[in-house]
């Protein structure tokens, strides 16, 4: 029986000990695309006074994302006085994320979406009943399909699926798809040797992506799916 990975090992993720000198800019650098993503053009003054990091922070931080293709200026903002504020905007096709459904009952779907989460590519392919490893072949063919769609580089890989999902990616137990203890997370990044791979429980998959992406306008948020298993 697989054993539910510890408190301070949950899958890639550090959750104990010392933080670490790259945590702290990744941290940072998370802040900044966040706040790019989620509220439009900004200025460095912008970023630097919503994140409260210090503008030499900041300027460091950007002069890293412009480099890596992340983020680019798009003018200047009018009005106002003194010299007009540069603005800076996240880049959406700078970077694609692979994601897969593997909740309907007769097909796995997948998609390639970019940071916006505009998806760019969408393929579907019949399970005729597969479960099993041969479910898991399945997967891993549809995910490397897609991989081979996008030529712009790819952040990672998610999989949303039926069951019990423990962190590290181990469906514990998924009952229709014939998977028991079944370390699909790290079977997938083996076999496609390339993005990290995070599989987590479906409707948490689609609860998360309705809070980030959905039109809603309050962060609280209740979603109820009803499937087979």
């Amino acid at each position: 029986m697989v054993t539910p990975p510890t408190a301070a090992t949950h899958g890639a993720f550090r959750t104990g000990g010392k933080a670490l000198p790259g945590d702290a800019r990744r941290h940072n650098r998370g802040l900044v695309l966040g706040r790019l993503l989620r509220h439009g053009p900004q200025s460095r003054a912008d970023l630097a006074r919503a994140t409260r990091l210090t503008a030499p922070t900041i300027s460091a931080l950007v002069a890293d994302l412009l480099d890596d293709g992340l983020v680019a200026e798009r003018g200047r903002r009018a009005g106002g006085t003194g010299k007009p504020a540069t603005l800076l905007e996240v880049v959406p096709d700078a970077r694609h994320v692979v994601c897969l459904d593997l909740s309907d009952h007769g097909r796995f779907v997948g998609g390639v979406v970019d940071l916006t989460g505009r998806v760019t590519e969408r393929r579907a392919v019949a399970r005729d009943g597969r479960t099993g490893a041969a479910a898991g072949a399945l997967v891993a063919e549809l995910t490397a399909d897609l991989l081979a769609s996008t030529d712009r580089p790819v952040l990672g890989v998610g999989v949303g699926t039926p069951g019990i999902v423990y962190p590290g990616g181990v469906v514990q137990e998924a009952s229709n798809l014939g998977w028991h203890h079944a370390p699909l997370g790290e079977e997938l990044a083996t076999a496609l040797g390339g993005p990290p791979v995070h599989v987590v429980n479906d409707a948490n998959a689609a609860v998360l992506g309705e809070l980030r992406f959905g039109a809603h306008p309050s962060p609280n948020l209740l979603l109820i799916k009803v499937g087979l298993g």
